[in-house]
């Protein structure tokens, strides 16, 4: 599937891991275990967020229990499958939901990011009407290109505008996307500090804008897939605020697929020695995902050592997204045609990935209830996960016109090994988003 028809099938579907071990059982809800979703609803002023309380905070969802709350804005019904339009944080006193509106109240006005703040604990806990945040710039950074992304870094947040601004302020190529930073402090409120152009051309090596974006854990780059062959860094400061490009680099896949295979998601993982930088690439024409490793300088924000995998075992069709386990051992990664997941390790110590075993999983409902299948990249700071594996996943199925134009939330176990089952009474329908592009969660026990 091309890169630009992926753009207008309206697909992004989430995944998270938690690592709170619990049975899955017909019990009563625990104080805050919460799934939320974007519904990236196109039509003007319509677009929301959904929040779905959790069985025994396991892999399924509470079907009768939905608080759908309007931003009072609209999105562009459509994105790349690794931008991440909506985040998460837990606050001692709050979680805060961080939603990406893309295109703005009704359709014409500029991009925002909606914050709703969640208090109390379950059954009665509660959600807040949203604030609205613009980008002050003239005119503002937009996101209507191909989405609004979204990353948390501690107390920053990094917005990925994807048709960024032609304010002189932001210098040139800020009219082909643009980086945003925002300071978060604990009542789920944000102060803007800056932005930059994504490049003095606006995008990528070969013109591609921004897709995944993740921080590295140390918070001193971010590092960025164009989803166009190449990928980025970009150095950060965080007691200074300060963003400044780095370098880009044509990736291994890329070149050694005649230019077939486009690097969209990323995930930063430390090793015992080295900070590695993984890459998934879309458009890989055979089955199976195709990843490049990098090792990263943190201090001088660039990457060196690119190695190509593609492991044998998956069957997995048109690999965009993945996401590592809390332990670093595993990578899942969901193909967007077939709707199915596949799991491989990864060794942190050699950066080699291949080898799990695992079979790939396809999601039921495929090509029936729902479209599309895809992970977010992004592990967001609510999640609170174990040492090893992570117990569960939450999957976020888009239905883009199928069953009336509603989505689905699946639900997997993951086992000892690493290998993923899916639960019984998975997926789940979330009426109230038709174009599920982004799912966090949020677990905890915040009061005020």
């Amino acid at each position: 599937m091309g890169t630009f028809a992926r753009i207008m099938l309206t697909i992004f579907t989430a995944i998270l891991l938690l690592g709170i071990a619990a049975p899955l059982a017909k019990a009563a809800c625990p104080p805050i275990c919460l799934v939320v979703t974007n519904a990236d609803v196109p039509t003007p002023g319509f677009n929301s967020t959904s929040i779905f309380t959790t069985v025994n905070c396991g892999p399924m969802i509470c079907p009768d229990v939905s608080n759908p709350s309007s931003t009072g804005s609209d999105s562009i019904g459509s994105s790349y499958f690794a931008i991440p339009q909506q985040a998460v944080a837990v606050y001692p006193t709050k979680a805060c939901i961080f939603v990406g509106d893309a295109v703005g109240g009704g359709g014409a006005g500029p991009s925002d990011i909606a914050v709703f703040s969640i208090t109390g604990t379950s059954p009665n806990w509660s959600v807040s009407a949203p604030t609205r945040y613009v980008a002050p710039h003239n005119p503002p950074d937009s996101g209507a290109a191909y989405g609004l992304g979204i990353v948390i870094h501690g107390s920053y947040l990094y917005a990925n505008y994807t048709a960024g601004t032609t304010d002189p302020a932001v210098g040139p190529g800020g009219n082909g996307g643009t980086i945003g930073v925002w300071k978060i402090n604990g009542k789920c409120k944000m102060n803007f500090l800056t932005s930059i152009a994504a490049s003095s051309s606006g995008g990528g090596i070969y013109g591609g804008p921004i897709d995944g974006m993740t921080v590295t854990p140390a918070g001193m780059t971010l590092l960025t897939a164009y989803a166009d062959g190449s990928v980025g860094t970009y150095g950060l400061t965080a007691a200074t605020s300060f963003i400044a490009q780095g370098k880009q680099y044509t990736t291994l896949a890329y070149t050694q697929t005649s230019n077939t295979a486009l690097a969209t998601s990323v995930a930063a993982v430390q090793g015992p020695s080295t900070l590695w930088a993984i890459f998934d690439n879309a458009d890989y024409p055979p089955p199976g995902a195709l990843f490049d490793v990098f090792t990263v300088n943190d201090v001088a924000h660039t990457l060196a050592a690119d190695t190509t995998y593609t492991p044998t075992r998956g069957e997995i069709i048109d690999s965009n997204t993945f996401v590592v386990s809390p332990n670093a051992k595993y990578l899942y990664a969901a193909g967007a045609v077939s709707g199915s997941m596949q799991t491989e390790t990864f060794n942190d110590v050699t950066g080699v990935i291949g080898g799990a075993g695992c079979l790939d999983v396809t999601m039921r409902g495929a090509g029936g209830l729902w479209e599309y299948l895809a992970i977010d990249a992004v592990e967001t700071s609510s999640l609170s996960v174990d040492s090893g594996n992570g117990n569960f996943l939450f999957v976020a199925e888009a239905g883009f016109g199928f069953s009336g134009g509603a989505s689905y939330i699946g639900g997997l176990y993951i086992k000892p090994n690493g290998c993923l089952t899916e639960a019984g009474l998975s997926p789940q329908l979330d009426p109230s988003t038709p174009y599920l592009t982004s799912i966090s969660t949020v677990t905890g026990n915040p009061s005020q």
